[in-house]
């Protein structure tokens, strides 16, 4: 199956392998590959701009899809999940750095 940018995904869209360079840039993020996708945004491997292309991404970057923006709901939501996965710790789970609002270029 392929993804509108010509991107492999397995049959059961849980991953999506990258086979090209990287897929963009959000703030201060460069988005190496998609990781998952749910109802509300995708999450996607991601290393800081700037950092050599060597270097493995070590960071996951959650990005609300864009038809939320401006959905109050789904914003609360979005921000409610920061703030319960801030009260989480577990060697298996991620930390959260950091949250924000990027506007689109």
């Amino acid at each position: 199956m392929q993804t509108s940018n010509g991107m492999s995904t397995a049959a059961n869209n849980a991953s999506v392998v990258l086979t090209g360079a990287p897929l963009g840039r959000i703030g201060r993020w460069e988005l190496v590959d998609l990781v998952n996708e749910g109802s509300l945004g995708r999450v996607y491997r991601a290393r800081p701009v700037g950092s050599p292309d060597h270097r493995p991404p070590v960071y996951a970057v959650k990005v609300l899809r864009e038809r939320f923006a401006n959905d109050p709901r789904a914003l609360a939501m979005f921000c409610r999940e920061v703030q319960l996965g801030r009260t989480v710790a577990n060697a298996h789970l991620i930390s959260i750095l950091a949250a924000g609002l990027v506007k689109p270029p």
